[in-house]
């Protein structure tokens, strides 16, 4: 697995691109502002069909 460094707010990605997206001790980080806009993007990315 390797990092991709983008914006989390829009990656700039195909929709369903990746079977898994996670993060981890991160949200701590990111103005509160900000969380929404990254949660939609980690569901757009997410493939719908892989649970």
């Amino acid at each position: 697995m390797r990092g991709l460094p983008r914006d989390a707010r829009q990656t700039g990605l195909p929709a369903s691109h990746f079977d898994f997206v996670f993060r981890t001790a991160t949200l701590e980080h990111i103005p509160a502002e900000d969380i929404p806009a990254i949660f939609r993007e980690c569901a757009r990315l997410h493939h719908p069909a892989v649970w």
